[in-house]
């Protein structure tokens, strides 16, 4: 007589049916698309999977164990990544001139629940014609990138022209009384505008890698 022993599954090499999920509300389960021990393929019936569900972003393990003729148990880590939040930045709808205060940055209702404002170098006045600005936007949600953006504000150039106020006095003597007769010319100010643009860049999220790996 002889014995069989079932087959220790601990150095399986998992392969993964998403390598990186992301983030959607929801409970989300990763599935296993190989288990392979030196040249053998598993089938699904020889193992069992527990530990494969997930929320929130974050990096889990989840775990096989061999049954019927395998035994033992293999894990594999698997990622749930952040997703990209919806960022329409907005800033009040008006004319914008050269030496007005840099506007408030808000979001607009539709997106994502956070906070926006500007980053790097920030002007204490509007310059004339473009004036690149850089934003930052944090979502309240930390299963959310941060995310960040450039808004391009072209402010108006205002050019103003002044005549100067001449006054002439003529005055005329008589016997019998005196005459004054005052010219005026009134100052006139001209104001010459040229057009406004803003525009939007991004978001964007800085790169990163994300690596799955197998463990034991």
């Amino acid at each position: 007589d002889f014995e069989i022993s079932p087959l220790d599954i601990k150095n399986a090499v998992i392969t993964l049916a998403e390598p990186k999920l992301v983030y959607n509300g929801e409970a989300q389960t990763q599935a296993i698309e190989s288990v392979k021990i030196n040249d053998l393929i598993l089938t699904a019936d020889d193992y069992t999977i527990s530990d494969n569900t997930g929320t929130n972003a974050d990096t889990y393990t989840l775990t096989i164990t061999g049954v019927g003729n395998f035994t033992g148990t293999a894990t594999a880590d698997f990622v749930i990544g952040k997703a990209e939040p919806t960022v329409t930045p907005a800033i009040e709808d008006k004319t914008y001139y050269e030496g007005d205060a840099l506007p408030e940055i808000t979001v607009s209702e539709d997106s994502t629940a956070g906070s926006i404002r500007w980053i790097d170098f920030v002007l204490e006045a509007l310059e004339s014609g473009k004036n690149t600005l850089n934003w930052e936007f944090t979502p309240e949600n930390e299963n959310y990138n941060v995310v960040t953006g450039t808004m391009i504000i072209e402010a108006k150039i205002t050019t103003t022209t002044t005549t100067t106020t001449t006054t002439t006095t003529t005055t005329t003597t008589t016997t019998k009384k005196a005459t004054t007769t005052t010219t005026t010319t009134k100052p006139a100010t001209t104001t010459t505008t040229t057009g406004t643009t803003v525009t939007i860049i991004g978001p964007t999220t800085p790169e990163t890698t994300s690596t799955t790996t197998t463990s034991t």
